[in-house]
């Protein structure tokens, strides 16, 4: 089944976008839509400028925490993150997504959804909170170990009155890029102020959830300012008619936080502080590596939902979907894989070069999840929550397995190759899923950008590091040489780059 994508969009407008449903039926005149590409365009360049921005600061701030908090103690803080993840997640309860798809296909119910969704959201953070500081305080930790994790558990409230949801659902992402900048900015600002010492990482803490908790205040200010005020809505009724769709979300996260945080947790159980603080920094390089795949995602997943049983436009849009994806994650992680060692070094310093192997087996991960995000991404803008659930469920299920025998012995690698076993099994699983709902694979697209990365990324790696090249003129010639082997198997997508340069 050929995957070609035609790049050039139609003039007219696309078919796939209606008015603003029920203004004909309250008498107001419709908008006149905008084409679902240009949208796409707008808001992937308020989505990157942002992420990148925010980037930058983030790996500045994760270099300076690595190195003044040393691994122990920033060992304290990988540990209280990837616990409270597993909080977060019962926070949020799926109803976030759910709010997306919901908001995209109704923008005029923005009003009565924030109310509903974020009055569930405040109960859930008051009683996620008392459940994980019950959890901190049996910990067999020393009492400064568990203070930092109670500061942490702070952020569940942050999360209660995030609106980043509702934002992605209107398609306004240039809130959404600001306020990731200042959160960033804010952060390493507060961090360089108070944190000097392994003895001041309560404040590392501190300084996280204090700018989370402000910037999503501010967030709450501009969606009253641009949409009206709205009331906490205690419904039982309209809160159990989101809980169907809502639930095999939540659970699906909570499947996708076993492959990101439960290793971590294992690794503070059986093997200490230390070696938590060396795969974090790994990890969050990972993040970091996947920030691409997010930005493209949320640019997408909008579009996606509006077409939700309309095969001829699913298929298009998940074609352009994959196309942005598969030619941007997979050289990517290629070569931070087969950089592992410089760029580890250089990330975190010179102390956490024994994380190497772990770190390019995270890197190698990176590539599988941009291919499962490519498959599974539509599966939940199309309402198929289910089956993406009972996919992540088998592979956390092995996830756990295989860390229970491989992270005692093998620690930080164990943990890695876990991680990638269980993310392929994945992966299979939303294959089967994705090309029984759209008939295409895209395996044309997959086979040019395999090559393109072939020539353009591994070949001038292993031909420079040969000759001990600096890795800057690394990174330099395998940007360009890969930039023209996209170009020369038609991976770059030219209209829509120009749409971007001309809207910049």
């Amino acid at each position: 089944m050929s995957d070609e994508v035609s790049i050039r969009g139609q003039r007219g407008a696309d078919s796939g976008d209606q008015p603003l449903a029920g203004s004909a039926q309250e008498g107001l005149p419709a908008p006149k839509p905008e084409r679902w590409k240009e949208r796409i365009s707008r808001n992937l360049i308020a989505l990157t400028v942002a992420r990148g921005v925010t980037t930058v600061f983030t790996l500045l701030l994760t270099a300076y925490l690595t190195r003044t908090l040393e691994p122990q103690a920033y060992g304290i803080l990988g540990f209280g993150t990837a616990l409270l993840s597993y909080f977060l997640l019962f926070t949020r309860l799926g109803f976030d997504v759910v709010g997306v798809r919901e908001v995209a296909r109704a923008p005029e119910r923005v009003i009565e959804l924030t109310g509903t969704i974020t009055g569930i959201q405040f109960i859930l953070s008051v009683t996620a909170y008392v459940l994980y500081a019950m959890v901190v305080l049996l910990l067999p930790k020393s009492g400064l170990f568990k203070l930092v994790l109670l500061v942490q558990g702070l952020a569940l409230f942050a999360q209660a009155i995030s609106m980043e949801w509702v934002y992605q659902g209107v398609e306004r992402m240039g809130v959404l890029a600001v306020r990731s900048v200042a959160i960033a900015v804010l952060h390493l600002a507060a961090v360089l102020f108070f944190v000097h010492s392994p003895e001041d990482v309560l404040l590392a803490a501190a300084a996280q959830v204090g700018a989370l908790l402000l910037l999503n205040g501010w967030l709450v200010f501009t969606l009253v300012r641009n949409f009206g005020r709205f009331r906490l809505h205690w419904n039982l009724q309209a809160w159990r008619a989101l809980l169907p769709s809502a639930l095999p979300i939540a659970a699906s996260t909570f499947m996708i936080g076993v492959f990101y945080n439960l290793d971590l947790v294992m690794l503070g159980v059986f093997r200490g502080e230390a070696e938590v603080g060396l795969y974090t920094a790994s990890v969050r390089a990972l993040t970091a590596v996947l920030i691409p795949a997010i930005v493209i995602a949320q640019a997408f997943f909008p579009a996606l939902s509006h077409v939700h049983e309309q095969l001829p436009l699913m298929r298009e849009r998940a074609r352009r979907f994959a196309a942005l994806m598969l030619p941007v994650g997979l050289p990517l992680a290629t070569a931070t894989a087969l950089l592992a060692h410089p760029l580890i070094v250089l990330f975190a310093g010179d102390v956490y070069a024994p994380a190497a192997s772990a770190f390019a087996l995270l890197m190698v991960n990176a590539g599988v999840v941009y291919v499962n995000m490519t498959l599974g991404q539509p599966i939940l803008a199309w309402n198929r929550e289910k089956a993406y659930m009972a996919i992540l469920g088998g592979g956390a299920l092995l996830d756990v397995v295989l860390n229970l025998f491989l992270i005692p012995r093998y620690g930080i690698v164990g943990a890695a190759s876990t991680t990638v076993l269980a993310q392929g099994m994945v992966g299979a699983g939303l294959a089967i899923v994705h090309i029984r709902l759209v008939h295409q694979a895209y395996l044309g697209l997959l086979a040019r950008t395999a090559v393109a990365t072939a020539l353009g990324v591994v070949v001038p790696i292993v031909l420079l590091q040969r000759v001990d090249a600096p890795l800057l003129l690394i990174l330099l010639a395998i940007a360009g040489s890969y930039s023209l082997a996209a170009w020369l198997f038609r991976l770059l997508p030219m209209a829509t780059l120009r749409r971007l340069l001309a809207r910049s």
